[in-house]
């Protein structure tokens, strides 16, 4: 049996597909040659607008006075109570932290002249538009607030955490807003 030549070609049907994707490919390499050309999340803002995150973070940059109410539950932690609590005033920073831990946030200091707490590390850092986040840590344990803007203070919970199994505290926190001397 002898095959003669044949302008069909047996593997159309796998070509027709690929040409017809062939817009999508163009599209994928235009997106990776340009993409930071391309307006996006990460473009440049507009002139004179202002993200909603520094707003957040110019506002509540300065000194604020801490008070916590109640752990609970309570219960007798003897010496780690050390770990529960934070400077009695402090300062939220605009500076970017660059430190383990505080890289993930703006520095908190204690205020000035006040004593420091146990805490090798304090930052803070926003959540959504009217909300932040103070964490104060060892590496190990610490203390997290999640503080909303209410007037010219701010008002949340705070939560232990630990480095072993231990049931965690919460309790009522409220930041005052004072002069940074």
């Amino acid at each position: 049996m002898v095959r003669t030549a044949s302008l069909h070609n047996t593997y159309r049907h796998t070509l027709r597909p690929a040409f017809r994707r062939l817009p999508l490919y163009a599209c994928a390499v235009m997106i990776a040659c340009l993409g930071d050309r391309i307006a996006g999340p990460n473009a440049p803002p507009s002139p004179g607008a202002v993200p909603v995150v520094h707003n957040l973070v110019e506002s509540v940059v300065g000194c604020w006075q801490v008070s916590i109410g109640r752990w609970e539950p309570n219960m007798s932690i003897g010496e780690d109570t050390i770990f529960s609590w934070p400077p009695r005033s402090i300062e939220l920073q605009a500076v970017k932290g660059t430190r383990t831990f505080e890289d993930h946030g703006w520095l908190v200091r204690p205020a000035p002249g006040v004593r420091p707490s146990v805490h090798d590390f304090s930052f803070f850092e926003t959540r959504g538009s009217d909300s932040i986040d103070v964490v104060w840590t060892t590496g190990f344990s610490g203390l997290t607030m999640r503080l909303g803007r209410v007037g010219d203070t701010l008002r949340g919970q705070a939560r232990t955490f630990w480095d072993f199994p231990r049931t965690a505290q919460t309790a009522d926190v409220l930041l005052a807003r004072i002069s940074c001397r």
